[in-house]
């Protein structure tokens, strides 16, 4: 069997390690998603790779996530 790795980081993943799986299924609404188990996955990700690559996506920097975003005074 071969090792499945997260295409950000080149790592790894452990048993029990929360993941989130990138796959070709058209959803309306992803939080209610069910993707059959024959659905191919296009990537898996580490859920800290995943949230760089969707705040790089949609142009946010990671401080603001935590409400800061940087803006001045």
């Amino acid at each position: 069997m071969t090792e499945v790795i997260c295409p950000l980081c080149g790592k790894g993943f452990e048993d029990g390690e929360e993941i989130i799986g990138v796959s070709g299924a058209i959803v309306s609404d992803a939080d209610d998603a069910i993707i059959a188990d024959d659905q191919p996955w296009l990537a898996l990700y580490h859920r800290e790779c995943w949230k760089a690559i969707s705040m790089e996506k949609s142009g946010d920097t990671p401080s603001a996530e935590t409400g800061d975003a940087g803006q001045p005074d």
